[in-house]
């Protein structure tokens, strides 16, 4: 981290695969559309080989997302290869499937659920029954003594289950993650006012996030990220692409530390950009050539704490250095 800084070259050092196209939820919300999207997905050895070339190039940790991950049979394989690599890997999933694969899920570092909030909160938002699928795979990753974290969105729905996730986070002895809604404007949403909060309930959650964090909870990403998004000033504009804002943004590190590569092997800095942002692809372009694309994006702030949290990361903030470190210890 520190040659990068001090000679500008950009490194993979995290990265989000979607090794999969696939879903079988319909989130209110999903920037992606993966359910209305093309089904076509790289095969194993071509993943393998882009697995070989990340590590190469810098790789240290790989998050498994999609779509949903554990809808590939051969998400055994992926997970075994990365394991062999001795890379610190992860997955997100919705958690529905974890009944059928529970054996493919033990060597895996951690398992990430998707869970925005109440039961009732929650299947507004992803659909009637998945709280209880995720809540059952919860516990048979606890019993079988698998590491989880959780993920919530921010909508209008779940704006106010802060608390209630941060309980759930203490009874399954993990930490939980807060993420505002991102707009793919790509895909206009018809019913935008269904999802989004307003502005001021946003800024009250991101606070509260941030109280609970000081107060030793066990919350993913610093409080000072949080507090940077309470700052912000319309969360319906999640970016400022191409143009410069009026505030202090977080220096970015997106594309040039951490990127996401999509199942076809297009190289995106970050998930906002999915859909809006012409990207460098692996395949056509090769995969440095791909990155200093990604390096050299357009975007000049986010709200997302996600991404912001992890550029304060690379900016070497010695607070959230820490944070990262002591958020590996209870991992």
């Amino acid at each position: 981290m520190l040659w990068g800084r001090i000679t500008g070259k950009s490194y993979p050092f995290l990265v989000q695969l979607n090794v999969t196209n696939r879903c079988n939820f319909k989130c209110t919300y999903c920037y992606g559309n993966y359910y209305a999207r093309s089904t076509d997905e790289m095969p194993l050895d071509q993943i393998k080989a882009l697995i070989d070339e990340l590590q190469e190039a810098g790789m240290f940790r790989l998050n498994l997302v999609g779509g949903e991950p554990l809808l590939r049979r051969d998400i055994g394989d992926i997970i075994e290869y990365t394991r062999e690599k001795g890379i610190d890997y992860a997955m997100t999933t919705n958690g529905s499937l974890v009944s059928k694969r529970l054996e493919v899920l033990r060597n895996l570092n951690i398992l990430c659920f998707s869970v925005d909030g109440r039961r009732e909160n929650n299947d507004r938002n992803r659909g009637a029954g998945t709280f209880d699928k995720a809540m059952t795979g919860l516990e048979m990753c606890k019993s079988a003594g698998i590491p989880v974290q959780l993920s919530a969105v921010l909508t209008k729905q779940t704006v106010h289950d802060i608390d209630f996730m941060v309980e759930l986070a203490e009874e399954y002895s993990c930490l939980v993650g807060f993420a505002t809604l991102i707009n793919q404007r790509g895909t206009p949403r018809e019913k935008e006012s269904d999802l989004y909060p307003s502005n001021e309930e946003v800024r009250k959650a991101m606070l509260r996030i941030a109280e609970l964090k000081k107060q030793g909870k066990p919350i993913l990403f610093s409080a000072k990220t949080y507090e940077y998004a309470s700052c912000w000033t319309d969360y319906k504009q999640d970016i400022f692409l191409g143009e410069t804002p009026d505030f202090q943004a977080i220096r970015c590190f997106a594309g040039k530390y951490f990127c996401l590569v999509d199942y076809n092997g297009d190289v995106y800095p970050c998930p906002q950009l999915v859909g809006i942002w012409k990207p460098g692809n692996v395949t056509r372009d090769g995969l440095r050539a791909a990155l200093e694309k990604a390096a050299n994006h357009k975007c000049k702030a986010c709200c997302v704490p996600c991404s912001n949290d992890f550029s304060l990361f690379f900016g070497l903030n010695v607070g959230v250095l820490l944070d990262h470190l002591q958020n590996y210890g209870r991992n």
